[in-house]
C-alpha cells in the first residue's frame, strides 16, 4: 500500500508539470489513491466478525461459530466454515465464497449445553426450540457489520451404549431416535455409537425422546434389527441421559439386504 502510494505521488507529480500549486493538485491526488486502495482492498478476504454473549450481556469464550453461504438454490453446494470465540466472546469468520456476499452465522456451546443458534443446517435435533436467523450481508467494496449472537437455549446430553449379552462386551450399534409423540416433521434421526461402543454425546433440545436399537455390528457384519423395544427418555436443560441397552444376538430377528431383498437370517450364537 505504501509503496503504490508513492508510486501514485511520484508519478502525478512527474506528469503535471503545468505549475499548479499543491493545494489544486490534491483532489487529483486523493482520487488516485482512492483508485489504487480499492482493488487492494478487493482483494482481501472479507472478515464476518461479531460477538457472542448470554441473554445477559456476558460474553462467552469458546463458543462454536459456524456460517455457511446463503445464497443459491436448492442442490447447490455449500461449505461451512467454523472458528471458536475467544476470552471477549468475539470471532472472526473468512467470507470465503466469491460468488455469495450472505452468509448465515450460528454459535453454540456443547459443554455447557448450549443449543445452536441457527435455524437450518445448524438447529439442534429434537423438538422446536427458539432460533435466531442471523444473516450477514455486504458489498465488495464494504465490509459487513459486526453481528452479536445471543445463546438463549440449553439442552440435554445423550450417551447411550449397547452391550451385547452373549459376548459380553459394548458393540457397535445404529439408534434410531424419535419424539415421544411422535410428530409430523423431521423429529426422527439414527445416531451410530462410538466405532468401539463408546456411548457418543448428542447434544437434544428439551422433551420427550424414545429410542430404540436399529442395528448392530456382530462379527464383521451389520445386521438390521427389526424386534427391539424403545426406550423412553427426558431430557431437562443441562442434563444428562446415560443408559447402556442390552441385547441378545442369540434371541432377536435381524434382517439382511434392502428392499425386496430383505431376509429374516439367524444371527451368529456369540458376537466376536
Amino acid at each position: 500500500m505504501s509503496g503504490a502510494f508513492v508510486f501514485a505521488v511520484n508519478n502525478h507529480y512527474h506528469l503535471s508539470g503545468n505549475g499548479a500549486s499543491p493545494m489544486k493538485r490534491l483532489p487529483r491526488l486523493l482520487f488516485t489513491l482512492y483508485m489504487v486502495a480499492m482493488p487492494l482492498y478487493a482483494q482481501k478476504e472479507p472478515q464476518i466478525t461479531g460477538t457472542v454473549v448470554l441473554a445477559d450481556g456476558t460474553p462467552v469464550e469458546g463458543a462454536d461459530v459456524a456460517t455457511i453461504q446463503d445464497c443459491g438454490s436448492v442442490g447447490d453446494s455449500y461449505e461451512t466454515r467454523k472458528v471458536v470465540s475467544d476470552v471477549s466472546g468475539r470471532f472472526s469468520l473468512p467470507a470465503f465464497d466469491p460468488q455469495c456476499r450472505r452468509y448465515q452465522i450460528s454459535a453454540s456451546k456443547q459443554d455447557d449445553y448450549w443449543l445452536p443458534t441457527g435455524d437450518f443446517p445448524f438447529r439442534a435435533f429434537g423438538k422446536d426450540y427458539p432460533v435466531q436467523r442471523v444473516v450477514v450481508q455486504f458489498s465488495a467494496r464494504r465490509p459487513p457489520e459486526p453481528v452479536r449472537i445471543v445463546l438463549n437455549q440449553r439442552g440435554g446430553k445423550v450417551a447411550i451404549q449397547v452391550r451385547e449379552v452373549s459376548s459380553r462386551r459394548f458393540i457397535w450399534a445404529d439408534l434410531a431416535f424419535e419424539c415421544d409423540p411422535p410428530q409430523k416433521g423431521t423429529c426422527q434421526a439414527a445416531m451410530p455409537t462410538g466405532l468401539e461402543g463408546s456411548g457418543t454425546n448428542q447434544l437434544f433440545s428439551p422433551g420427550n425422546y424414545s429410542v430404540q436399537v436399529a442395528s448392530v455390528m456382530c462379527g464383521d457384519k451389520i445386521f438390521s434389527v427389526t424386534d427391539q423395544p424403545k426406550m423412553r427418555m427426558t431430557l431437562t436443560p443441562g442434563g444428562d441421559f446415560k443408559k447402556v441397552i442390552e441385547v441378545d444376538i442369540r434371541a432377536i430377528k435381524v434382517v439382511e439386504g434392502f428392499g425386496r431383498g430383505q431376509r429374516v437370517v439367524a444371527a451368529p450364537p456369540i458376537c466376536k
